[in-house]
């Protein structure tokens, strides 16, 4: 085993000992390297914006255009990766820009949404989801929207049922009625248990 490693060493290539994986990538790989760093800031942007939604029902637009450029900067160092890895293939280039724009479905749909419901989605959660499929394509952003629907259901139950145990003589019912849930702190819990389910 130790000539084994030292052989790897000695030829530039180290052994995947750890044997650890990360959306699919070993962490000895250089694409995995990019797509911890993608992971990392997109976690810390989300952070951000369920922070601010949460205390101040929006986000801020300066936070927007600094999460939509790190993530078109983070997507074109992974096409170039891609390209300096397996040369140029127009039909893998194809497919991951088309994995790429069908990740902005989900955040055009909510945008549609926002504009049935007259304000009731918000549009930050649109313009949040269409910059999201940079991060994760098109099946992870819609795994991360539907978690994120479903924990939004089970908040909002639990806070139209204190405000019914709470009686509707003393008022709290219509208060609690007219408050909007925040969406993006319900996305938080659902992303990092992707995350935990994907080192497993």
């Amino acid at each position: 085993m130790a000539e084994r490693i030292k052989e790897g060493r000695e030829g530039g290539v180290m052994e995947n000992s750890a044997g650890i994986s990360f959306m699919g990538f070993t962490r000895m790989d250089l694409d995995s390297a990019v797509c911890f760093l993608c992971a990392v800031v997109f976690s810390l942007f989300l952070m951000v914006f369920s922070w601010q939604d949460l205390h101040r029902k929006r986000i801020r637009v300066s936070w927007l255009y600094g999460f939509g450029t790190a993530g078109m900067a983070l997507t074109m160092i992974r096409c170039v990766l891609s390209v300096i890895k397996d040369g140029w293939d127009w039909k893998k280039s194809a497919l991951q820009i088309t994995v790429w724009l069908l990740g902005m479905l989900p955040g055009i749909f909510l945008f549609w949404m926002e504009r049935q419901t007259k304000g009731a989605v918000g549009l930050g959660d649109g313009c949040f989801f269409m910059i999201t499929g940079c991060y994760l394509g098109g099946w992870r952003t819609l795994e991360l929207l539907m978690g994120a629907v479903f924990v939004s259901s089970l908040a909002g139950g639990v806070w139209m049922l204190t405000a019914l145990l709470g009686g509707k003589g003393n008022g709290l019912w219509e208060k609690m009625r007219k408050k909007k849930l925040p969406f993006l702190p319900c996305v938080l819990p659902v992303w990092i248990w992707m995350l935990i389910a994907s080192l497993g």
